[in-house]
């Protein structure tokens, strides 16, 4: 079976970069340019409530600079409510807010704030907006979704995320994804994820079945001495990780067969090298990911993954 996926750079840590000594660089519009003409699917930001990094005047300016989708993440009150209807983003997701946290700490309680979030999304979300939750991997709340009417979701990663790093629960929280996605699409729901998600981690949750686009921010800006280039997508700089597109390309590698695995030094470095060739050669022409999500190729997709990013993250 292939899967299609979408994929969203979230570029909100550019504007925490800026903000951290004032001005204007690194330019979080710059930012957007290189991640389109890199083949980004969407660019992805979150407004926050406090505003710590992406603000009004960054989303306008994104806007009006980008041709492909921008998914605008905010709080579900009438505030930014007002912020979405006024700039109309393609698309709206609903987000938890915890101003102490330093990023978000887990998926939005659709079942505690129902009545809420209908009000919002049926009376004062302009209907031209499309809208999505981003959710824990969770029955009840996929249930309230349902509920709701909202036709969209974004399943929170950060827990597999953790349980990918520790070797513990992995399987649990793999297959905590796995069932959720089944029945939001029993549901007729579009499954989203993202949070958490690396070089190393997103093979497994490519391959789950009717996943159709993930959100990376984080782990596609983490370059030492380069925290937001233009080489860490071009691969420029072979000792950095090099961004998204290479990380599309050895998932594109995986679907369709790509190269034979080596497991000699020589050859992983040979390898690197090719997939970053590769991935600036087709920059403009990537159709969205195809992955093979049968069993059988999901160790294979693991370790072609590893190989198009052996520099540590």
């Amino acid at each position: 079976m292939t899967n299609n996926i979408r994929l969203g750079v979230n570029i909100d840590h550019v504007a925490t970069l800026r903000n951290a000594r004032g001005g204007n660089h690194p330019q979080i519009t710059k930012a957007a340019i290189i991640a389109e003409n890199a083949g980004a699917d969407l660019i992805t930001v979150h407004v926050r409530e406090d505003r710590r990094h992406v603000n009004e005047n960054d989303l306008k300016s994104i806007l009006s600079v980008i041709k492909i989708p921008l998914n605008l993440e905010i709080a579900a009150n009438p505030d930014m409510i007002d912020i979405a209807n006024r700039y109309k983003p393609h698309s709206v997701c609903f987000v938890p807010e915890n101003r102490k946290e330093i990023t978000t700490e887990g998926g939005l309680d659709v079942s505690k704030n129902f009545n809420k979030l209908e009000k919002l999304v049926n009376d004062e979300l302009d209907n031209d907006i499309n809208v999505s939750l981003f959710i824990d991997p969770d029955k009840d709340q996929i249930i309230a979704t349902k509920d709701l009417g909202v036709k969209v979701v974004e399943f929170h990663t950060g827990a597999y995320a953790e349980a990918f790093d520790t070797q513990l629960s992995l399987e649990t929280e793999l297959n905590k994804i796995k069932d959720a996605v089944q029945l939001a699409n029993d549901f007729n729901i579009n499954c989203h994820a993202g949070h958490g998600l690396n070089f190393q981690n997103v093979s497994l949750i490519a391959s789950i079945p009717n996943i159709k686009e993930l959100n990376i921010g984080h782990y596609l800006k983490h370059a030492p001495l380069h925290p937001f280039s233009e080489s860490a997508f071009t691969g420029t700089l072979p000792s950095y990780e090099t961004g998204w597109l290479r990380l599309a390309q050895s998932l594109r590698d995986a679907a369709t067969g790509g190269r034979n695995i080596d497991t000699s030094e020589e050859s992983s470095e040979e390898s690197s090298k090719e997939s970053s060739k590769e991935a600036g050669e087709q920059a403009h022409s990537l159709a969205p990911l195809a992955v093979d999500s049968s069993p059988e190729n999901t160790s294979f997709q693991c370790m072609q993954v590893a190989r198009a990013f052996s520099d540590p993250l």
